[in-house]
């Protein structure tokens, strides 16, 4: 049941990220959400510093991330952009994985991506 659910939230998530920054208004919104997810990385990273002993702080940290990154569905985008959301999707999707698992979290995906994503979001 958790796998499946977890499946189809990465499935929406991945749908709803298709569709990224672009226009003048989205600009701002692209920076202001990278701005958000790069405080969800930094969320995440304290909670997988602390350890295995609380792993429901770094689920809390990844389902923000999430959340932040549905907002991104207004508007055109950049290949740059997309590419960049893709690849944060997927870099958090293997996370909550091993999360999940209980096996050690690797953050520099999330990182690389989110960099990537401020990045682009900044190109517009």
């Amino acid at each position: 049941m958790r796998t499946a659910l977890t499946a189809t939230a990465t499935a929406a998530l991945a749908l709803a990220l298709l569709t990224g920054c672009g226009g003048q208004s989205g600009k701002h919104d692209c920076a202001s959400v990278a701005e958000a997810v790069n405080g969800n990385v930094k969320d995440l990273r304290a909670a997988v510093a602390k350890g295995t002993g609380n792993p429901r702080d770094a689920a809390t940290a990844l389902r923000k991330l999430q959340l932040n990154l549905d907002q991104l569905t207004s508007g055109g985008n950049s290949s740059a952009t997309s590419k960049a959301v893709a690849d944060l999707s997927l870099a958090a999707s293997n996370a909550k994985n091993s999360l999940d698992k209980g096996e050690p979290v690797d953050l520099r995906p999330v990182t690389t991506a989110a960099g990537a994503l401020t990045s682009s979001c900044g190109k517009g």
